[in-house]
């Protein structure tokens, strides 16, 4: 909850898994309405994780930093070849199953190994008899001749990258976050308005689908936003424990910081 539009309300800013960055803005009474896309930002859908608001370019209007997957991992996505998402009952038992594609190699996969969908849905395994057909599946009509008819649902992610969207004279601009912060899972910001500094974390993480790369634990700092190149003047890593499922940054009253892992302890920090 934010004052977005500076009206003296609160407004809503949502992000999440499979859905672009959205804003529903307070009319004064309590009653939230979506913004038209003309006033909203970009449609950028990913596995967004978290936001922050500041006006790193002094126009009077928040910007907001959101954090996304990365682009260290298995997954590639843009607007023309989307990670897709499949939803539906699919083996009839009553409970809708996911089932992900995303480009791989110039053609679409499905996202897990023979073994995991046949454990799935075990129907497939008379379609599969072998590994070597399983690997020639590239759409979900492949995978699933008749799966059209049981389907309720699809969704796609197009941007992986962490971004800033940055005002411009009413409207929002989506930059992309420096390189260096695109290779980790970004789960947390915290801002330092009074010394223009970004904090931000990224937690481990693997697909649980399949047994591809972790994404390491990380933890650092931007600061000195050039608004005229878009871009930070500083940008480096921080010390932090390796392997650490972290999820969240908070500044204490003595000017330390406590990291909130998952499933771990929490951390102390003399970097805030």
């Amino acid at each position: 909850w934010v004052d977005f539009d500076a009206d003296g309300d609160p407004d809503l800013i949502l992000c999440g898994d499979w859905m672009p960055v959205t804003i529903l803005e307070n009319d004064g009474s309590g009653q939230l309405e979506f913004l038209p896309p003309e006033q909203g930002l970009p449609s950028l859908s990913g596995f967004w994780n978290t936001l922050a608001f500041a006006d790193l370019n002094q126009d009077g209007q928040l910007d907001i930093l959101a954090g996304n997957l990365g682009a260290n991992t298995l997954f590639t996505a843009d607007t023309e070849r989307p990670v897709k998402l499949y939803l539906g009952d699919f083996d009839e038992n009553g409970a809708v199953d996911p089932i992900i594609f995303f480009h791989y190699f110039g053609r679409y996969v499905p996202l897990g190994s023979k073994d995991k969908f046949v454990s799935q849905l075990p129907g497939l395994k008379k379609n599969f008899v072998a590994y070597e057909d399983f690997s020639r599946v590239s759409s979900f009509a492949e995978l699933l001749p008749e799966g059209e008819a049981h389907l309720v649902e699809t969704k796609e992610v197009n941007e992986l990258r962490s971004m800033l969207f940055l005002s411009q004279n009413g409207r929002y601009t989506a930059v992309p976050l420096p390189d260096r912060l695109q290779t980790i899972n970004v789960q947390d910001f915290y801002l330092d308005a009074g010394q223009g500094k970004v904090y931000y974390i990224g937690g481990a993480q693997e697909l649980a689908a399949v047994r591809g790369n972790a994404m390491s634990a990380k933890a650092g700092m931007l600061a000195g936003f050039d608004a005229d190149r878009q871009t930070f003047a500083q940008d480096m890593w921080l010390d932090f424990p390796a392997g650490v499922n972290a999820r969240a940054i908070i500044r204490l009253e003595n000017g330390t910081g406590l990291i909130v892992t998952n499933n771990d302890y929490p951390y102390l920090v003399d970097w805030l």
